[in-house]
């Protein structure tokens, strides 16, 4: 079927050919017997059609779009493509409008409990200290300290604290640093007594004479009240209380037991 399709194609164009063929003989034919005017006016309407039909191929070319050419000057348009870089740059954009709106949504929600926190940290009295301890310092009947006196101790306490005193010498305070007793001071109606690790330090309260209380910043971010003590022989001391622990109760007591009065840059006095 497919070769003898191509037959019959093969047979219309020849007899195309032939006929075109023809038909130009008869025309060259009829041009050489005709008159000269009348071969001027078939060689000029043959010009003019030719003329036409560049014309209109050229106009045809105009309105056909270039693949190869952009919309504007000429230049050669440049098809968009999503890069990974493009990609992150949307993904980052997402991420941080996801988060603006969250932030704005926290902010809308917990507004009321950020005022209420605002007014608390306002109304903070700095001289709440004075209220919690009383006008004349340190409330003796505060438990959360651990600059302890004999009544708020435990009895191993007691015994601990009795292999320090003397004969008729009465306890006043007793601090225990770690809560393991390695590190203690120890305030007597006669001495102050600082042991750690097994030495021992002391000094008579009838024989200091300054005392100094400041205030230094702890290595945990915390606070510590430092007491510098010093006596008539040259001999210096220091006791570290972490603040809270009842550093102000501490340096109350010693002043009352030397009859000295301090001076403080600690907070509270």
């Amino acid at each position: 079927m497919e070769e003898q399709r191509e037959k019959n194609d093969a047979q219309i164009s020849e007899k195309k050919e032939v006929e075109h063929e023809e038909r130009l003989e008869k025309e060259d034919l009829s041009l050489e017997t005709a008159s000269p005017l009348n071969q001027w006016d078939h060689t000029h309407s043959t010009k003019e059609r030719e003329e036409e039909n560049k014309m209109i191929s050229s106009s045809i070319r105009l309105h056909q779009p270039d693949s190869s050419v952009g919309e504007k000057n000429g230049i050669p348009a440049k098809k968009k493509k999503f890069t990974p870089q493009n990609i992150g740059l949307i993904g980052c954009g997402s991420i941080l409008l996801i988060l603006f709106v969250t932030s704005i949504t926290m902010i809308i929600v917990y507004a009321d409990e950020m005022d209420a926190w605002l007014s608390d940290v306002e109304s903070y009295d700095e001289n709440s200290y004075s209220s919690e301890y009383g006008e004349e310092g340190f409330n003796y009947n505060d438990q959360s300290t651990k600059v302890k006196m004999l009544n708020e101790m435990e009895v191993e306490e007691i015994s601990f604290v009795e292999n320090y005193l003397h004969q008729d010498e009465k306890l006043v305070a007793f601090y225990d640093v770690w809560v393991d007793k390695s590190e203690v001071t120890i305030l007597t109606d006669r001495r102050l007594i600082y042991a750690i690790d097994g030495r021992i330090s002391e000094m008579k309260l009838d024989n200091i004479e300054e005392i100094e209380y400041l205030e230094r910043e702890a290595a945990d971010g915390g606070y510590i009240d430092l007491f510098i003590i010093s006596d008539k022989d040259k001999k210096k001391m220091k006791i570290e209380v972490y603040q809270g622990e009842g550093g102000d109760f501490f340096y109350q007591l010693l002043q009352e037991g030397t009859g000295i009065v301090g001076s403080s840059e600690g907070y509270g006095l």
